[in-house]
């Protein structure tokens, strides 16, 4: 049995960013344009699915024809049920409420 980093079971992509919404956009169209309506990712830590950038490319993109130059990097994407899963902080609150009701009901029938 070998051992396997994490980080290599993860899912990696290149992504455009764009710096107004600080998402990663994954999805190109024919033209080679990012799409904006396409597949994209918050780099933001409380969203999920969220990417990480790693590594810029050194490329730049676009969303269009004479458009702003944007940062092409390379990135790792952390889903809810991926293999590499994105922080469970924002689940906490949610299985704390359905725990406790749980809970109430168990004891208020006691």
């Amino acid at each position: 049995m070998s051992f396997i980093p994490i980080e290599a079971k993860s899912q990696s992509g290149v992504g455009c960013f764009r710096v107004s919404d600080v998402c990663l956009y994954s999805q190109k169209n024919i033209f080679g344009y990012y799409e904006l309506l396409g597949n994209r990712y918050t780099t933001t830590p409380n969203a999920c699915p969220r990417s990480q950038s790693v590594t810029t490319t050194g490329i730049k993109c676009q969303f269009a024809l004479g458009g702003t130059l944007h940062d092409v990097y390379n990135y790792i994407l952390y889903t809810a049920m991926g293999l590499v899963q994105c922080d469970l902080d924002q689940y906490v609150y949610g299985v704390l409420t359905i725990g406790g009701f749980l809970a109430f009901r168990k004891i208020t029938r006691i």
